[in-house]
């Protein structure tokens, strides 16, 4: 007799001594109680539909009698349905009922991608100091150039070897912003000892006074050539101060600025002069309102002092005052359209009656265009009325349009492109200039500090002023190395 037949025997006994109701409980026990037993190899076979076509293995034992006490085999489960709800009761709102057919959750969304790193295998990485990040660059190219004096006729062919270096300082604050930029283009031709130069500064600082007020400051210092048969150097001086108000749908923005114009003797020599330099005080407001994240209105009005250092020779009074007024539209409807563009009104009226009031009307601002990922093409306009030097004319009224296309043909080859249209109008006399500028570049990074730059630019110039109308002719090759 095996383990199971006495355990139920001696248990069975037991509940008969018990009583009637024992004894009945006795002869349902064993269709209560399941037995777990290892499955034969036909009983395998039978329940495995893998197996359920071979034959079962002869046995090399007598067959085992039936066991009196076995239990039917347990069937499969059924599929568990919710307990009906009790009549007169109801179910609390905070414990709905399930419904059986109730769809399962949907799986968890699938892990997020890896963020990119933050600089390309080609892109400068920077030096860090401290607080800030420093990007500094050279360049290096052999320059040739068909017209070195820019005269219509009687060309001068030249060579010369060109050095450009530039210095970027990024701050790295949680709060707050400084750019600093330092730019610097020096050239050396090889005919005349004829030498250019140009140099420019300029720093842009971000205070965040509080969650809707800022601050911010800029400075600039350029230097270069005057435009004309002078070539004296010109410095502009500027600073410019704002406070921004800023509640989301309405922004207000004011602003007091300073600049100082005044000039040197020329790289090759010459006179300086001393009766064009002067400083210009300003005052500038604007407000814009936005009715959707991708279109702000605008408002801008500026108003300002020219006092010059010297009247002309021969007395004649240069100071004058005058302002703009810009109306606008700020835009970035999506990735691929940005910008503002607006319509400015100026007027600008001179102390000395010999000069007449001047007045002006042009489009200013920008505009980007990214197609895609690789390609992008800015296009500005800007319109003022500047001072000038010509005998008889009070100033300049100047419309200037360039277009600015860049296309990445690979990740480390660059293609990039300017043209560019210039109008000068002469005030108080009939003088006119057109200047038409076209230009490319094609920059290969063989390594992540280090292009390999060439570039053609050409000028052309049309004026009514005599012997003005020139042609010149650039080409540029060399090596630009960026840390």
């Amino acid at each position: 007799m095996t383990h199971s037949k006495l355990h139920y025997s001696s248990l069975a006994a037991l509940l008969a001594l018990m009583g009637p109701a024992a004894s009945a409980l006795a002869q349902e026990m064993p269709a209560r109680i399941n037995i777990t037993r290892p499955a034969t190899a036909a009983e395998q076979a039978r329940n495995d539909p893998l197996l359920r076509g071979a034959q079962p293995p002869a046995s090399t034992t007598a067959p085992r009698r039936a066991n009196p006490f076995a239990l039917p085999r347990p069937q499969a489960m059924e599929t568990i349905r919710p307990i009906p709800p009790i009549p007169g009761i109801d179910a609390p709102a905070s414990m709905p009922q399930q419904d059986a057919a109730a769809e399962l959750p949907p799986p968890p969304p699938p892990p997020l991608l890896p963020a990119r790193p933050p600089h390309g295998p080609f892109d400068p990485v920077g030096l860090r100091a401290g607080a800030f990040t420093l990007y500094p660059s050279i360049e290096t190219d052999a320059v040739v150039t068909d017209n070195l004096d820019q005269t219509p006729s009687g060309k001068k062919a030249a060579a010369g070897l060109r050095l450009a270096p530039a210095l970027r300082l990024r701050s790295n604050w949680v709060r707050h912003d400084l750019d600093v930029n330092l730019k610097g283009e020096f050239i050396q031709w090889s005919r005349d000892g004829a030498r250019e130069g140009t140099l420019s500064a300029d720093a842009k600082l971000r205070l965040d006074i509080r969650y809707t007020d800022y601050a911010n400051i800029e400075t600039s210092y350029d230097i270069g050539e005057e435009d004309g048969a002078s070539k004296r150097l010109q410095h502009d001086v500027k600073l410019k101060t704002s406070l921004t108000h800023d509640t989301g749908r309405i922004r207000l923005t004011a602003g007091a600025n300073v600049a100082r114009t005044f000039y040197t003797k020329p790289l090759s020599g010459g006179s300086a002069g001393g009766d064009d330099d002067y400083t210009e005080p300003s005052v500038t407001l604007r407000a814009s309102y936005s009715g959707s994240p991708a279109i702000r209105p605008y408002a801008e009005i500026s108003g300002g002092l020219r006092i010059y250092d010297k009247n002309r020779s021969g007395g004649t009074k240069r100071n004058s005052k005058g302002g703009y007024a810009e109306a606008g539209v700020e835009f970035a409807p999506d990735g691929v359209w940005s910008g503002a563009i607006g319509l400015r009104l100026a007027m600008r009226d001179y102390d000395d009656p010999s000069y007449r009031t001047a007045y002006g009307a042009g489009l200013n601002g920008s505009l980007t265009w990214r197609p895609t990922r690789l390609t992008e093409v800015k296009l500005a306009s800007t319109f003022a009325i500047d001072e000038d030097n010509t005998s008889g004319s009070s100033g300049a009224r100047k419309y200037k349009v360039t277009i600015t296309p860049r296309h990445m043909l690979r990740e480390n080859l660059t293609l990039r492109g300017n043209l560019g249209l210039e109008y000068i109008d002469y005030i108080g006399i009939s003088d006119h200039e057109e200047i038409l500028t076209a230009g490319a570049e094609l920059a290969w990074r063989f390594h992540r500090g280090f292009e390999l730059v060439g570039a053609y630019a050409a000028e052309k110039q049309w004026s009514t002023f005599a012997s003005a109308d020139y042609l010149e002719n650039r080409f540029t090759i060399g090596l630009r190395y960026r840390m």
